[in-house]
């Protein structure tokens, strides 16, 4: 089970672990937090793994988790480090009615990116069926999370490859929590919600 700090010594040495082969260089210290840096559509991101020391991954957290054990994904691209929000959690049951996700029967709108992402406006879709998807290719489709693992679906919807595809995978995958995007100063600059 790889650990939430590999590569840190302790909590005072703090520093960003980054891959080379698909990863910028870390240009900071990350901002002095525990991080590792993402490097997704040309952003980077700032992700903090000390929260997940003390409490699991919850719903509407925007987490990085590895994909080496995600079997469904394309050879070429298991292995790699996704950044997607975290939807369901095993023993959850989810269903798509776009622009809306549900989890147990219950629209997702806990926190104000959901709204954000139910409104379809400044670039967003809702989450929406994918046709081709193994798992959401029609508003039927019901999936039951299975105990130990997540259901993630990236906020583009449209442009998201992500649970509708590969399923869930198991919490132990989770890196840790993306909290800031720092690259490129854009209106997506600034903390994550």
């Amino acid at each position: 089970m790889p650990s939430i700090l590999t590569g840190m010594s302790n909590v005072a040495n703090l520093h960003c672990r980054i891959s080379t082969a698909n990863y910028p260089r870390c240009l900071n210290d990350c901002l002095g937090l525990s991080c590792r840096a993402k490097y997704t559509s040309r952003r980077v991101t700032g992700v903090e793994a000390i929260t997940l020391l003390f409490r699991k991954p919850q719903r509407g957290d925007v987490i990085v988790f590895d994909s080496s054990e995600i079997d469904r994904l394309p050879e070429g691209t298991r292995g790699k480090l996704y950044i997607k929000r975290l939807i369901g959690l095993g023993g959850d049951t989810i269903q798509i009615k776009p622009p809306y996700v549900l989890v147990n029967s219950n629209k997702l709108d806990s926190l104000p990116a959901f709204e954000r992402i139910y409104s379809r406006t400044n670039g967003y879709s809702g989450y929406v069926l994918a046709p081709g998807a193994e798992f959401f290719h029609n508003a039927g489709n019901i999936y039951k999370v299975p105990p130990g693992e997540l259901f993630v679906l990236g906020d583009n919807s449209r442009g998201s490859l992500d649970s509708r595809f590969f399923g869930s995978f198991p919490e132990h995958a989770v890196i840790g929590r993306a909290i800031l995007v720092y690259w490129p100063i854009s209106k997506r600059f600034g903390w994550i919600d």
